[in-house]
């Protein structure tokens, strides 16, 4: 759930989805479920410690979202969105990423979130 990605150090990465009707995470309304929000912010979180590993064109990072915290969401992407999200790694301690995340559409934000992902 990223098709864009860019980081030019290792806390912080820029990434896109753009939300298609195909998404299992939209509804029949044509509407991103919250979820899939998470969802889109949790496989961020990924793809930034993937790439500070060198792996992020190699095997996809498999993690298991163990938290999110302070979660706002102030409305639901539709198809045909564009969604840009920052997040930024605030520590990491073995295999456990700490991060905040912050998505917007048209460079209004709609949703933040702290999460706690815990790699596989």
């Amino acid at each position: 759930m990223v098709d864009e990605f860019e980081s030019e150090d290792n806390s912080m990465a820029q990434t896109i989805i753009n939300v298609r009707p195909d998404n299992m995470f939209v509804s029949q309304t044509g509407k991103m479920l919250v979820s899939g929000v998470i969802e889109h912010m949790k496989q961020s979180v990924l793809a930034l410690s993937a790439w500070n590993n060198g792996r992020l064109r190699t095997t996809p990072y498999i993690g298991y979202l163990c938290e999110v915290d302070n979660f706002v969401c102030r409305s639901q992407p539709k198809t045909g969105d564009r969604i840009e999200t920052t997040v930024g790694i605030r520590f990491s301690l073995g295999n456990s990423i700490h991060a905040h995340a912050i998505s917007s559409i048209d460079d209004e934000v709609f949703a933040e979130s702290d999460l706690v992902v815990i790699l596989k």
